[in-house]
């Protein structure tokens, strides 16, 4: 009977979509952006209006982030 489990534990784990475990998850930390210029997310929503932007503020914020340490990490 433990042979056939055993087999059971390894299906699926070559997966496309399979849970990941917490060590793989990105991991995250909440943070605040203190004294944010008003007009920056004016500027944001204006964009978002014009259909040239979609999602969030945070999520914008977040990946204008991500591309600056890109751009400095590669100078």
């Amino acid at each position: 009977m433990v042979d056939k489990f055993s087999k059971l534990n390894s299906i699926g784990n070559n997966a496309a979509l399979s849970e990941q475990s917490e060590s793989d998850a990105l991991i995250t930390k909440k943070k605040l952006v203190s004294n944010l210029p008003v007009k920056a997310e004016e500027r944001f929503n204006a964009l978002k209006k014009a259909g040239k932007v979609s999602g969030s503020f945070n999520a914008y914020i977040v990946q204008a982030t991500l591309n600056n340490l890109d751009s400095d990490e590669n100078k």
